[in-house]
């Protein structure tokens, strides 16, 4: 399911759902809720790393190069995924891009759905 999770789309976002295993005759087990009747779709998957990088990058532009700090709350099944395809310390060097602290949380919210496998964070120029 790391290859094509399911997620519900929002505003033209995506927001994934983590899928854990398949029961037969009764449907799909996830790690957050699925609200009944909600529509679900088969994502692609990106390359964590890659995407990582473009999306850091994007924010180090935003602040004109100069980023003093970062707190950042990234959703734990990033962490499980990076691990899963031994990808852990790439990820940890791309998000090295200023002094941070930050923590692996469970499930952000959107009005009613709770939303995993998100990074968020607050980067501060200087």
């Amino acid at each position: 399911l790391l290859l094509n999770p399911l997620g519900y789309m929002i505003k033209g976002r995506a927001f994934l759902r983590t899928g854990l295993w398949a029961e037969k005759g009764k449907g799909l087990a996830t790690l957050f809720p699925v609200e009944p009747a909600r529509e679900l779709y088969l994502m692609k998957n990106v390359e964590i790393v890659e995407h990582t990088k473009k999306f850091l990058n994007e924010i180090k532009q935003k602040l004109s190069g100069r980023v003093s700090g970062v707190i950042y709350f990234a959703c734990a099944c990033r962490l499980m995924e990076a691990r899963a395809q031994n990808k852990e310390k790439a990820i940890s060097d791309i998000m090295d891009i200023a002094p941070h602290i930050g923590m692996h949380l469970g499930p952000e919210c959107y009005g009613d759905l709770l939303i995993g496998y998100t990074l968020t964070l607050i980067a501060f120029g200087e």
